[in-house]
C-alpha cells in the first residue's frame, strides 16, 4: 500500500502520542520535501518524531517531479499540500493523509483516496491499536490546534461510545 502524507496529520499524530499508529497500520508512509520542511520547522517535539521515523525506515522523503501540476495547485492551496497531492498522483498513492478541506477537495478531483486524522483515529480503534477513541478525540481536541465542529464531535462520541 503506497500512502502520501501531508503535514497536518503527521503533526496532529506526534501531539497525541501517535505517530506509531502509521506504521501500525499502512507500514510506511512517504512525505514529500514540502511536508518535511514544514515540519522541521515546527517544534521540536515533530522534528525529534520524524527524525526517529526515518530512522527506522518507515517514513521515507520523495521529491516532487511533476513541477507543472505542483505549481498549478499552489495557488489554492499550501505548498505541503499541493506537494502532497503531487506525490500521491505520481506514487499512484492508495491513500492520502490530509485534513484541509480544500486539500482533500482537490484529491477529490484527481480521484485520490483521502482520509484526514479522524479517519486514521476511527482505523486505529477497528483494528484495536488505541484503546478509545473517544479518549484520543478529546485529546486531539483539547491539545492540539484541530478543530471541529460541535456536532460533529458530538456525533463521533455517540457513533463510538467507548
Amino acid at each position: 500500500m503506497i500512502v502520501v502524507s501531508d503535514t497536518s496529520p503527521v503533526t496532529y499524530l506526534v501531539q497525541i502520542n501517535c505517530l506509531h499508529l502509521l506504521s501500525l497500520m499502512y507500514k510506511k508512509i512517504i512525505i514529500p520535501n514540502q511536508v518535511f520542511d514544514e515540519l522541521m520547522n515546527l517544534h521540536h517535539r515533530e522534528e525529534d518524531a520524524l527524525q526517529a521515523a526515518l530512522r527506522q525506515g518507515w517514513v521515507e522523503v520523495h521529491e516532487v517531479t511533476d513541477e507543472i501540476l505542483y505549481l498549478s495547485l499552489l495557488g489554492e492551496i499550501d505548498p505541503g499540500e499541493s506537494a502532497a497531492i503531487t506525490l500521491a498522483m505520481e506514487k499512484h498513492a492508495d491513500l492520502l493523509l490530509i485534513d484541509e478541506r480544500k486539500g482533500s477537495q482537490k484529491a477529490a478531483l484527481f480521484n485520490i483516496p483521502a482520509k484526514g486524522i479522524l479517519g486514521v483515529l476511527a482505523e486505529a480503534k477497528k483494528q484495536q491499536l488505541i484503546p478509545s477513541f473517544n479518549k484520543k478525540l478529546t485529546e486531539l481536541t483539547t491539545v492540539t490546534s484541530f478543530r471541529i465542529s460541535k456536532h460533529l464531535l458530538s456525533q463521533l462520541i455517540n457513533t463510538f461510545n467507548d
